[in-house]
């Protein structure tokens, strides 16, 4: 699997507490943090940005998805600048954890990440996923079919997500759907 490491480090939420203050947050945005930034300031926005009102609203233009720096890739032609924050975010996932275990989880901050994580380890050919299944803690499993990656199963850590909770649709939102 690309990318996947040893020098992982579990994250624990409240160390980032009031580590995504508005001006570093808007750094991230405008593609001022370069490749020499501390992955601890990337783990800092990411796992602090749990703790923020956007998050806590579920707001889904997360600036921590991939698709959201692709979205502004189309829209914008700016590459070089939205290609490094996807993969700052990558790289802050894979400092998290290898996936191999409940106990060495990829720690993410909502599911959509799962996702983005797997199509960067697996190159763009994820195998076909027979099961997913959430525990009690907030750990995530996927199961594969075999595939030439030898990877039975995937960990990832949802609990922050699941602890905050999605907010609920006002009910004029489930009318327009």
């Amino acid at each position: 699997m690309l990318g996947v490491r040893d020098d992982f480090r579990k994250v624990i939420f409240e160390e980032y507490r009031n580590s995504c203050p508005q001006e570093l947050l808007q750094q991230f945005l405008d593609g001022q943090l370069d490749e020499d930034t501390p992955i601890e300031t990337l783990r800092g926005l990411m796992y602090g940005y749990t703790f923020t009102e956007d998050y806590a609203k579920g707001f889904m233009g997360s600036p921590f998805s991939v698709q959201y720096w692709e979205d502004i890739l189309e829209e914008e032609d700016m590459i070089d600048s939205c290609q490094f924050q996807s993969e700052q975010i990558i790289d802050t996932l894979l400092s998290s954890g290898n996936g191999k275990s409940p106990e060495t989880a990829f720690c993410v901050i909502d599911t959509y990440q799962e996702y983005e994580l797997m199509q960067e380890i697996f190159v763009y050919n994820v195998p076909e996923i027979i099961r997913q299944s959430v525990s009690e803690n907030g750990i995530d499993c996927i199961e594969f079919e075999p595939n030439d990656f030898g990877v039975e199963k995937l960990y990832f850590d949802v609990h922050r997500r699941l602890e905050v909770g999605y907010p609920e649709f006002p009910d004029d939102d489930l009318l327009a759907l």
